[in-house]
């Protein structure tokens, strides 16, 4: 309950009081209303709190300089926290914020799925997918209209902005991420180079997935729907999932490679003409023998044969 011997054995309510009272008598009085009146056996406890903790951060009795004060204030928070969170399971409540987009970068663990072959083949290294899920220089969590929280693929985008020594190569990394509690699992990222796609009006990282679909993306079948790329659309699908979420390309041409990309689920609605409803957050096909080619003009360092590691995969990534 509290890592001061002091306190080993008073209740909880015991430590809130002596904590609050040993936080107080560090503050100057403000000589505004009536003083507070304290138990005296508390005063005692508290001042002898503060000498314990003077005692282990190597602090002199009565030195009140902003160093010592930092110092103090932060052993207090810490046994201020351990009060509060007595009890609760911090594990959950990770994994609730972890759900929700709302811890920060630096909490999640990066998972690398079965994908991490191909985004590497595309000159992507884990170091740079840490790189932008610690430090995005803006991020997205795509939020859905009509999927339930358990059936929710929880799909954020980060992007970050990298500067090379040829201003030419500059580019922007953008990487997409499926969280499940205080994980991230990669399942994609591409380069979008300044010199070839148009981002001087982006505003938000959707718009930089945007432009780069409309440079590398093609037309694909997804259900009922055509479209080079779908965003936050609800769909008749008109078949179960799993067969329903296979990606057709139109008109794909001989030799060249394609990377399907798709995440969504079924929604709690029906059609009343029949048929499934689903909710796409996110869905494109990469031209994955142009998007190389792009790469190679750009000095990337690329596996011999880059192609190879997108044959045979599974359309459906999330």
């Amino acid at each position: 309950m509290s890592n001061l011997l002091i306190l080993q054995h008073k209740s909880q309510l015991e430590i809130s009081r002596v904590l609050f009272l040993a936080s107080s008598t560090l503050l100057p009085e403000a000589g505004i209303g009536k003083r507070t009146e304290f138990d005296v056996n508390n005063i005692s406890v508290a001042q002898a709190v503060l000498s314990e903790i003077r005692d282990r951060c190597g602090l002199r009795e009565g030195d009140m300089s902003a160093a010592a004060l930092s110092k103090i204030y932060s052993v207090l928070s810490e046994e201020i926290s351990l009060v509060v969170l007595e009890g609760v399971d911090l594990n959950k409540i990770k994994t609730r914020l972890g759900n929700k987009g709302d811890l920060h970068p630096s909490q999640y663990k990066i998972v690398f799925g079965q994908q991490i072959e191909m985004i590497e083949a595309l000159g992507v290294t884990k170091s740079h997918l840490e790189s932008v899920i610690r430090h995005p220089n803006a991020s997205i969590d795509l939020a859905p209209q009509s999927l339930n929280e358990e059936r929710d693929p929880r799909v954020s985008v980060k992007v970050k902005f990298i500067n090379a020594k040829r201003t030419e190569n500059n580019y922007a990394l953008f990487v997409i991420t499926q969280r499940a509690g205080e994980f991230q699992v990669v399942v994609g990222a591409f380069r979008v180079y300044v010199a070839d796609v148009p981002l001087k009006n982006v505003s938000e990282p959707m718009d930089v997935v945007r432009a780069f679909v409309a440079k590398y993306g093609v037309p694909f079948r997804l259900g009922t729907v055509v479209s080079s790329f779908i965003e936050r659309e609800v769909i008749n699908l008109h078949q179960p999932l799993e067969a329903a979420a296979k990606i057709d390309v139109l008109h794909p041409k001989s030799g060249k490679i394609y990377w399907p990309l798709f995440a969504g689920d079924l929604t709690r609605f029906t059609d009343p003409q029949g048929g499934v409803l689903g909710e796409v957050l996110l869905s494109f096909v990469v031209d994955v023998s142009e998007y190389i080619q792009t790469l190679h003009k750009h000095n990337v360092s690329l596996p011999a044969d880059p192609e190879k590691f997108f044959k045979h995969r599974p359309h459906k990534v999330s």
